[in-house]
């Protein structure tokens, strides 16, 4: 009996950790398409991998089998692949889809003109990244098939839960640190055609509700506690949650969207409060090791316009919410350097000679109509500036608070 297929562009922390793991069990063949030579030697000599499932007092080994991989830029593989595949997947990050979509667009082209459907799922943090990979796709194909394109594929974007990171062998083998999390929600809306059945799927509409919920408190709490953490010195997430004025500000924090999305999608707010009781919870694993330095590097992008930190705090200001924590949290942003990531360091080197106003226009795009907050997220970016502490700064952010509810 022929097994379904998946192709998954990106062999990292999601598409091995989550997405292949998901697919394996599920009966898939997994094949996956990357850059990285040794990974794909390794892939092909073994068939499998290992992720092993970390929870705060256990851990489970699991082995990923009926893998394989091919070169990313070898364009005819990666279009056969495409061609007799099921289903397609991408984890390759959001930096990385413009350059993916050639050889993914030769074979849709021969997919389309065959009349064979298909659904690419987004594995990807990014606003509308369905729309920028269409996008990238059409400037390769023919203009002819523009319309097939839209009637036969489908472009599915996705909410990944888990936190995963890479784990390197004594021998430099390589396997994947995963939290016990399989559910994979995705837009029910975009599905083209037959969509193969597995357990962990979960079809859900309107999915803007997810995709926020995931960036807006998900992405943003993680991506604050790096900063605070940093601030701190601590060298990994569960350490700086664990932490109780840590806690604290992230807690609040996670509230202030929760609020906005409530308005915003009509849901129960007790739903979303549970939700940020959770990540709280996860964010304290252990287990996971998740280092600082990862979770928070890559500033130029997390500060973005609708990113996890401008984005939430531009919702709770359309739904008349205060995002002081929030604030809290940008203004540690743009303290953050690490190591590794060069972007980081002409943020924070932006901040402190251009002023807090000139920053956020520059990287987030924030103008005169958003002054309050600019002067607020100034503020504590003084505080942090000046070693105020934690505790002093939840103070002042309470009193803002307390100001803006009277106001």
């Amino acid at each position: 009996m022929n097994k379904n297929k998946i192709v998954i562009f990106g062999a990292g922390n999601i598409g091995c950790g989550f997405i292949g793991r998901i697919f394996s069990k599920a009966g898939f063949n997994v094949c996956f398409v990357d850059i990285n030579e040794k990974t794909i030697a390794q892939m092909n000599k073994d068939k499998s991998y290992i992720v092993e499932i970390a929870g705060e007092d256990y851990s489970n080994k699991i082995i990923v089998d009926n893998v394989c991989a091919i070169d990313g830029r070898d364009a005819d593989k990666v279009a056969n692949a495409v061609m007799n595949t099921d289903l397609i997947a991408t984890s390759v990050g959001a930096g990385a889809l413009k350059a993916i979509s050639k050889s993914l667009a030769a074979g849709l082209s021969l997919r389309i003109k065959d009349a064979k459907p298909i659904n690419i799922l987004l594995c990807e943090n990014l606003i509308d990244a369905d729309k920028h990979l269409r996008n990238f796709v059409k400037e390769h194909i023919d203009d002819c098939l523009y319309k097939d394109l839209e009637n036969n594929v489908g472009f599915i974007r996705t909410s990944i839960g888990p936190s995963i990171r890479t784990k390197i062998g004594a021998n430099g083998s390589i396997s994947f640190l995963s939290e016990a999390y399989e559910e994979l929600p995705i837009d029910k809306h975009a599905i083209v055609g037959e969509m193969p059945r597995i357990k962990n799927l979960v079809p859900f509409a309107p999915f803007d509700y997810y995709i926020e919920r995931k960036l807006f408190m998900h992405n943003m709490a993680h991506a604050l506690t790096a900063y605070l953490g940093s601030l701190l010195n601590d060298k990994e997430i569960w350490q700086t949650v664990n932490r109780p004025d840590a806690r604290k500000i992230i807690r609040k924090a996670l509230s202030e969207p929760a609020k906005a999305l409530a308005k915003e999608y009509g849901i129960e707010l007790a739903e979303l409060e549970k939700f940020a009781d959770d990540l709280i919870h996860r964010f304290g694993n252990k287990a996971l090791g998740d280092p600082i330095s990862r979770v928070g590097r890559d500033t130029v992008r997390k500060l973005g316009e609708n990113d996890r930190l401008i984005g939430p705090l531009k919702l709770c200001v359309k739904h008349n919410i205060n995002p002081t924590f929030l604030m809290v949290g940008i203004a540690a942003a743009l303290h953050f350097q690490t190591d590794g990531d060069p972007a980081s360091y002409d943020v924070a080197f932006t901040a402190k000679t251009n002023g807090i106003q000139k920053t956020l226009a520059q990287y987030s795009n924030l103008g005169p109509e958003y002054e309050t907050c600019l002067k607020t997220i100034d503020h504590f970016y003084k505080m942090f500036a000046q070693n105020s502490g934690l505790s002093k700064i939840i103070k002042s952010a309470d009193d803002f608070s307390k100001i803006h509810s009277e106001a």
